[in-house]
C-alpha cells in the first residue's frame, strides 16, 4: 500500500495539494500559469495548453513520482563521482 501523506509531511496528498499548495513544489508552480484560472484542474486537464504545462511541471518537479524513485535519483545525484567510476 502506498503512503497517503504528502511528501512535505502533511497528512494527505491530493492533486490539488500537490499542484497548488505543497511547499515542496512552490518553486515550480509558475510553470502551471500565473493566474488562478490557468491553474484550475479543468484547465490543466482539459486544454492542450494546460496539459502541456502540467506535463512540464510533472517532469521538471518530479511531482507524483514514487518516493523510492525520487530517493534513488537523489542518492545518485549526490554520490561522489568516484563511486560511479568503480
Amino acid at each position: 500500500m502506498e503512503p497517503v501523506e504528502c511528501p512535505c509531511g502533511e497528512a494527505s496528498q491530493t492533486r490539488n495539494r500537490m499542484l497548488l499548495e505543497c511547499e515542496r513544489y512552490e518553486r515550480f508552480r509558475h510553470i502551471l500559469g500565473q493566474h488562478d484560472e490557468d491553474r484550475a484542474l479543468d484547465t490543466l486537464l482539459g486544454t492542450e495548453k494546460g496539459i502541456a504545462r502540467l506535463a512540464e511541471f510533472i517532469e521538471v518537479s518530479n511531482a507524483f513520482a514514487k518516493e523510492t524513485v525520487v530517493r534513488s535519483a537523489w542518492s545518485l545525484s549526490t554520490r561522489p563521482l568516484s563511486t560511479f567510476d568503480a
